[in-house]
């Protein structure tokens, strides 16, 4: 527990939640190498599991869970709408 009575994984999720909003973003968004475009989707889905993992299967029940879920939205605004459904459109082959 810390100062606050809180156990780890709250206080871990506090303090990293803007480190987890940076990896998504770069994640989604940049690379150090050129990436083909199925390199690219690969990064992204990634970032869609991230988010659906964030968010899990049930509504959440306790602070941490929407903890989660708040992370999970800030990450759709630093990523953007739009990009996330243009993400989820049916692509043409």
């Amino acid at each position: 527990m810390d100062s606050d009575g809180n156990d780890g994984t709250k206080t871990a999720v506090r303090k990293w939640t803007e480190v987890v909003k940076w990896a998504a973003g770069i994640k989604y968004f940049v690379s150090k190498v050129p990436m083909n475009p199925n390199q690219m989707e690969h990064q992204r889905q990634e970032v869609h599991e991230l988010v659906a993992a964030l968010c899990g299967k049930h509504d959440p029940t306790d602070d941490l869970g929407w903890r989660k879920a708040i992370l999970a939205g800030e990450i759709l605004v630093e990523i953007g709408a739009h990009k996330w459904d243009e993400d989820q459109a049916p692509h043409s082959s």
